[in-house]
């Protein structure tokens, strides 16, 4: 199977870097499940921690959660017809308003947030409620839907 020092090597490299990334979170999640984290497994395991964590973060998750859902539903809902028509109309101005679309990847996650701030500044309602943050979120994700949609539709139309 591993005739060669090459294919070893990469074995290697892909086993440290596993390792790498594994260790840390099996560490985390004893942390989480251990009585006392100093004397390890030993000590008994217990759920308390994970509650505590689950009380204090709970209402987080799930706003997490519900922002995701909305923000496929509205990103789904602009993306798949600008994806269509871009698809269905091939042409200069079609390359430019995908371009335009793809706009907010050449700008930072973060220097689009702080202009979102400075935009909305004034709006006190609007920039204290969750929808603020799904404005944020579809205008960072957009590009990634509507890309990969043409990609679908490119591949479509060319075998119809």
């Amino acid at each position: 199977m591993f005739k060669s020092k090459t294919k070893i090597l990469q074995l290697m490299v892909t086993l440290a870097a596993s390792a790498f990334l594994l260790v840390p979170t099996i560490m985390s999640v004893l942390a989480g499940v251990t009585v006392n984290y100093f004397k390890g497994i030993s000590s008994g395991l217990t759920l308390k921690w994970v509650y505590k964590v689950w009380e204090l973060y709970a209402d987080s998750i799930f706003l997490s959660m519900w922002l995701a859902v909305c923000c496929l539903i509205v990103t789904l809902i602009i993306g798949l017809p600008a994806a269509y028509g871009l698809a269905r109309h091939p042409g200069r101005l079609s390359r430019l308003l995908e371009e335009f679309i793809s706009l907010p990847l050449a700008v930072p996650g973060l220097a689009l947030a702080l202009a979102l701030l400075q935009l909305y500044g004034s709006m006190k309602g609007f920039r204290a409620s969750w929808t603020f943050i799904l404005v944020g979120h579809v205008l960072y994700t957009l590009p990634f839907m509507v890309r990969s949609i043409l990609a679908v539709l490119a591949l479509s139309l060319i075998h119809i």
